[in-house]
């Protein structure tokens, strides 16, 4: 349970995050030699659009930047029976990262 090590949530989050930034990262630099590894040629011109189309940041994380998906998430599950419940997203996640 997250109450027995809070420190846990914050932890996970910032690596996730530091992960999330190595990626683009990744992304953004090198891109024929990402074209190369990838053997996916149209890939310079997908990032191109890509960061044109949507803002900076192509996978936010934190309950801020995802609630609305969150909501969704959990209505489609109690909907479809998988829950007894329809659960908010304080509920899931009590801790705001």
């Amino acid at each position: 349970m997250i109450s027995e090590r809070p420190e846990l949530a914050p932890a996970i989050y910032t690596d996730f995050s530091q992960a999330k930034n190595l990626a683009m990262q990744r992304y953004k630099s090198g891109m024929v030699e990402q074209n190369i590894k990838s053997l996916v040629p149209w890939l310079t011109r997908l990032l191109e659009t890509n960061s044109r189309t949507f803002p900076e940041d192509w996978w936010p994380t934190g309950n801020p930047a995802n609630r609305l998906a969150i909501e969704t998430f959990a209505r489609y599950f109690f909907e479809q029976g998988l829950g007894k419940k329809l659960r908010s997203v304080d509920e899931l996640f009590p801790v705001a990262v």
